[in-house]
């Protein structure tokens, strides 16, 4: 059942369920992973909870609804049940289509993360923006034995958001959900950051930009290095004055 509902979401919503094109980098390099199994059981601990609270009540309102015999009473015990019945599997449906939809991708030169259901949110990140990458792991999530791998940009300021929040309103920020060994994929980002600046590796118009920006010393912008060299150029002119005159 959920197969289909899967396909009817793909066809009419137009969404994709293929993994997405890998990023820019060599094509021997590319790897695709997915959150771990445990993460969906970590998303859906509130759906069993909710559905053990549930069956009980309306097992309670069936019961009493029959005992009665009023045939209105009857009816409102199965249209309970079906509307209870179509949200619960909705819902499981919607968290179960995060959790399949989700694709991470890695390359040396750059990394890309996919997510959601009903609407696509996709962040591509090259090495050359990385500017932090920090694991985030709440209680829940220790008792899984997952956590969340947080790679922050140039700009994106240093807030980790917990799980559950919006990664991508506030900030510039990548973030693999559900990762079992968080250590290990922080490592390899690391070390392919680090290659990535070694080889002198970035972002061509970054380069050509750099390229084309005069040098200046001691690190100095070229307008501030005009305006001293101006003041320079006045200093000598005013020594050479007084050098000239009579002693």
């Amino acid at each position: 059942m959920y197969e289909l509902v899967k396909g009817a979401v793909g066809n009419l919503l137009k969404v994709p369920l293929d993994p997405p094109p890998p990023p820019a980098g060599a094509p021997g390099s590319v790897r695709v992973f997915r959150a771990s199994r445990k993460w969906l059981h970590y998303r859906l601990l509130g759906w069993y909870i909710g559905l053990a609270v549930e069956i009980p009540f309306l097992m309670a309102l069936a019961g009493g609804s029959i005992f009665t015999l009023k045939a209105i009473g009857v009816l409102l015990a199965v249209f309970a049940l079906a509307v209870a019945a179509a949200f619960t599997f909705l819902s499981y449906c919607v968290t179960r289509l995060d959790y399949d939809l989700r694709y991470y991708q890695i390359t040396d030169r750059s990394l890309r993360i996919r997510e959601g259901a009903l609407g696509i949110r996709e962040v591509t990140i090259t090495y050359a923006n990385v500017q932090d990458v920090k694991i985030s792991q709440g209680p829940l999530q220790q008792i899984f034995g997952i956590s969340d791998l947080v790679v922050s940009t140039a700009g994106g300021g240093g807030t980790i958001r917990a799980e559950g929040a919006d990664p991508w309103g506030g900030g510039h920020h990548g973030v693999f959900r559900g990762i079992e060994n968080a250590e290990g994929l922080r490592d390899e980002i690391l070390a392919l950051l680090r290659r990535h600046r070694d080889a002198g590796l970035g972002d061509p118009d970054d380069r050509r930009r750099q390229a084309l920006r005069p040098a200046s010393p001691a690190g100095l912008t070229p307008l501030a290095a005009a305006r001293l060299a101006g003041i320079r150029d006045e200093l000598r002119a005013a020594r050479q004055a007084l050098e000239a005159l009579p002693s």
